[in-house]
């Protein structure tokens, strides 16, 4: 049992968050904090949320002490001749955090203090660990994982102005001090990779067509098919289409629909990626296996030009062919898939059921490597951050997040479809703002290598892309016991191999510079995990 009680010294700094789970995990009842303040610091307002998280942790924060912006030995010690003296009349202990400030200042701290040998204490980033010398810089020191605070993600925010935008709070989906309760909030009828393949083939043009399909009634399409549709009819359709035009939203997905399933015959020289980027939504109204009769249709309604020709043949005539011939599909051939187009919505949208399904991979991850608590705090998933002056509006919107228990934010982007690395950039530096410099990204993608339906050369380009980058991680979404391998045709036709890692080894990557050494063979994934 501790006698005496612990003063820690603390510089206010822009990095708020590093001070705080030192403290956090050696703080007890009784302990207080000294808040060292720059002019600086004390304009940008760095001691409120700081004192707000010292208050829900029960620790006392003393009066802040101004210090000047010029760091010297003489100047600070002026100012903190007071508080030396106290400490020593009062026999607390100071600890000191040298995560404050610049260098300079923490080796100042140690001269002014060193009399009363101070205990000295950094949170460092890689590992996410606990440096600490009882015996100031003359014995022995160590870094420890932590294991006792509960600094979490409201308290990362708290301290850089923001809050949780979703309150009570959002889905946490794994947390290290409380398991069982937060595993509870995981729907316990996902099962991730038959999500993921339903979503990659899920349609969403059904909204889109809305609009047409309101005027254009089942029963009098039915009667089109057979008997030719009334020039007003075919007026209708025209004008809908043309109208479509300028903002390329139903007329693109329909034209590129068309091509990607002309593609599927092997008869059109191949083209661009994306231009096929529909075709998954055509299955999912019209059915695999209800293709084949809407292929031979179609052979006669898209030209096989160049992109250039192409985009001069679009004409408004063509557009009313596809159009019709996509519509007489979702009436005709596949009702049972458009009766279902005026159900209720889901609870969750598509992009937020991938990220629940990435989520879960996490938190299972998690729960079966045991020496991975040490460094993570908690998982969330599908977070939304408001500033604290505008509680209305929302900040940031995080698909997967790690805290972990030194304070860094990792956000893994869960990515189905199409994506800019300019807004990956702007991603970043939104997380950076909520957390810290040294917050880190990812990109969490569908790849796999056994999947007929998958488009492999989209999911590969999206690796390759990412693969570039020095800010952003990638994080591949595998099938458990999927091949290793595959092969991709590049330009000139020549073939290459490339092996893909399961997603558990790709996290396990990512998470390897925060652990200590003695962690990181305990945390490589079983055979059981990755296959």
């Amino acid at each position: 049992m501790r006698s005496a009680s612990q003063l820690f010294v603390v510089i206010a700094t822009g990095q708020n968050v590093a001070n705080f789970p030192p403290i956090l995990e050696l703080a007890q009842p009784g302990d207080m904090v000294l808040w060292l303040e720059s002019p600086h610091a004390a304009q940008l307002n760095w001691r409120q949320p700081a004192e707000q998280v010292l208050q829900k942790a029960h620790i006392e924060m003393l009066p802040p002490l101004p210090v000047p912006e010029e760091a010297s030995v003489a100047l600070w010690g002026d100012k903190l001749r007071e508080s030396v003296a106290r400490c020593r009349q009062q026999g607390w202990q100071p600890v000191l955090v040298l995560n404050g400030g610049h260098k300079l200042m923490a080796l100042i701290l140690w001269e002014i203090w060193r009399d009363l040998q101070p205990t000295l204490i950094y949170n460092f980033d890689r590992p996410a660990a606990l440096w600490i010398s009882e015996s100031g810089l003359y014995g022995p020191s160590q870094l420890r994982p932590y294991r006792q605070h509960r600094f979490d993600l409201e308290e990362v925010l708290t301290l850089n102005h923001h809050q949780l935008h979703n309150r009570p709070c959002p889905g946490c989906v794994w947390c290290s001090y409380q398991p069982a309760e937060a595993l509870a909030n995981l729907p316990a009828t996902f099962e991730p990779i038959h999500l993921v393949q339903t979503l990659l083939a899920q349609s969403s043009v059904g909204q889109r067509w809305r609009p047409l399909l309101e005027w254009l009634p089942e029963v009098q399409l039915r009667q089109a098919i057979t008997a030719g549709l009334p020039e007003s009819w075919l007026a209708n359709v025209l004008n809908f289409a043309v109208s479509q035009r300028p903002n390329e939203q139903i007329y693109e997905n329909i034209y590129h629909a068309a091509l990607r399933v002309l593609k599927n015959l092997n008869v059109l020289p191949l083209l661009a990626d994306w231009e096929f980027a529909y075709y998954d939504e055509m299955v999912g109204l019209v059915g695999q296996t209800k293709l084949q009769t809407w292929q031979r249709e179609l052979w006669g309604l898209v030209p096989r030009l160049s992109a250039k020709e192409r985009k001069q043949t679009l004409t408004p005539e063509l557009l009313q062919k596809v159009f019709l011939k996509v519509c007489q599909q979702v009436y005709v051939v596949a009702p049972d898939v458009s009766s279902s187009v005026a159900k209720p919505a889901p609870a969750w949208s598509s992009g937020q059921q991938f990220e629940l399904v990435v989520a879960k991979r996490v938190a299972e991850f998690l729960q079966d490597n045991l020496p991975a608590k040490q460094i993570v705090q908690s998982v969330y998933a599908g977070v939304k951050v408001s500033p604290v002056q505008e509680p209305q509006s929302v900040a940031a919107e995080l698909d997967v997040l790690l805290v972990l228990k030194n304070g860094i934010l990792i956000h893994i982007e869960c990515k189905t479809g199409v994506w800019t690395r300019k807004d990956l950039d702007a991603r970043l530096t939104n997380l950076r703002r909520l957390g810290s410099s040294i917050a880190v990204l990812a990109v969490c993608a569908p790849l796999f290598t056994d999947d007929k339906h998958f488009n492999l050369l989209r999911g590969h380009d999206t690796r390759m892309q990412l693969e570039k980058s020095r800010e952003i991680r990638y994080l591949p979404f595998t099938k458990p016991g999927q091949p290793r391998h595959y092969t991709i045709t590049g330009e000139t036709g020549e073939k290459q191999t490339y092996e893909v890692e399961p997603f558990e080894q790709a996290l396990f990557r990512l998470l390897q510079p925060y652990l200590l050494k003695s962690q990181t063979t305990d945390l490589v994934p079983s055979p059981a995990t990755v296959q």
